[in-house]
């Protein structure tokens, strides 16, 4: 599937599929999410910039046909095959916990 970011917003293809929130400072509740994209965000964002490395591919989506990415005000991560994973990245992030609703 080819995809034109530079004519698109990736919010168009997102699904949110987990939410949480870490407390900022100890006091401010933050929110995050893990989002599911049927492409590599950062492989198409360079191909839109024209920032590809000679021969750089994209990152092979997994089974159910995505990449799984961190957000905690846009993309905030590289894609995983897995939710689990794309969790574990975006609790690597933080000092405090992160507490996932679903």
């Amino acid at each position: 599937m080819d995809f034109e970011l530079a004519q698109m917003s990736w919010e168009d293809h997102a699904v949110k599929v987990a939410e949480g929130t870490w407390l900022y400072d100890g006091a401010a509740e933050k929110p995050v999410a893990i989002i599911s994209l049927p492409f590599d965000y950062w492989y198409e964002l360079g191909k839109a910039d024209d920032q590809l490395a000679p021969g750089e591919e994209p990152s092979p989506l997994g089974p159910l046909g995505v990449l799984y990415y961190a957000s905690f005000t846009s993309i905030d991560s590289a894609g995983y095959l897995t939710i689990g994973e794309a969790k574990a990245a975006a609790q690597a992030r933080l000092s405090a916990p992160i507490h996932w609703r679903h």
